[in-house]
């Protein structure tokens, strides 16, 4: 076995995962397809762009929230 700065390296390897169960990947597959899913990642894009902010424009500054009391 290998070691590198005195840690066994061996130790340190993450367990393989199991096996993917074929009749649970047709599953999903089959759901997928029913909900008219695609594989581009287009619609997760979509998704991703309504839940998540836009980063703010360059040399704008975003707002703090708080309120200046006039």
């Amino acid at each position: 076995m290998k070691s590198h700065g005195g840690i066994n390296v061996a130790e340190n390897r993450k367990p393989k995962p199991p096996p993917d169960d074929p009749e649970q990947s047709k599953r999903f597959e089959e759901t997928a397809r029913e909900l008219e899913t695609d594989e581009t990642g287009a619609g997760f894009e979509e998704a991703m762009k309504a839940v998540v902010p836009s980063k703010p424009e360059e040399g704008r500054s975003r707002p703090s929230g708080k309120r200046s009391s006039a």
